[in-house]
């Protein structure tokens, strides 16, 4: 299709819930969700820094749970049993939090630290993914992405404790949790 496109200078609307064709097809980017069009953004700026669910869903963002506010730094999901801190600022209108899975690590840190039963684990070419269960939540999984070497460092363990820094915790608006 870009072949087609090529010398054209006129606008496009290119319809896809394909993340990789969004970011090689397109500079702005749209995302409609429940019918209703969140605000023109470019693609990068998107793919970095998702501030609603629709967004952190399209760029990728495997882990979305509702959330609520407790402080300007810190959320609470009920469905982790999660109190997760944050180095963005929660807004008011914050309605869940974001985890990207290959931001979730084995060990133990100062916060955000969780002890996890392994749900699943699914090996890819390049990498596994990991199915946890909070064992402080109301059933809600986490996928954390580890690559082959270091999901056989764990030694197929039952039970994980895995942690995610404060600046990759992602407060979101929105609906659509």
């Amino acid at each position: 299709m870009i072949r087609h496109l090529q010398g054209y200078t006129g606008d496009v609307v290119l319809v896809s819930h394909d993340r990789d064709e969004v970011c090689r097809m397109c500079r702005q980017v749209c995302v409609l969700t429940r019918g209703r069009s969140e605000p023109q953004r470019p693609v990068r700026e998107l793919m970095a820094s998702p501030d609603t669910v629709g967004a952190a869903r399209l760029s990728g963002c495997k882990n979305v749970s509702a959330a609520r506010r407790i402080d300007d730094r810190t959320v609470f999901c009920p469905g982790w049993g999660l109190t997760l801190e944050t180095a963005a600022p929660v807004p008011d209108t914050l309605t869940a939090a974001g985890i990207r899975a290959h931001h979730i690590v084995p060990g133990t840190a100062e916060c955000n630290s969780a002890v996890c039963r392994v749900a699943q684990v699914r090996r890819n070419a390049f990498s596994v993914l990991v199915t946890l269960l909070p064992e402080s939540g109301d059933g809600e999984t986490l996928t954390m992405e580890l690559s082959p070497g270091e999901w056989v460092a764990q030694g197929g363990a039952e039970t994980l404790t895995v942690h995610v820094l404060p600046e990759r915790v992602i407060p979101l608006t929105g609906g659509g949790v």
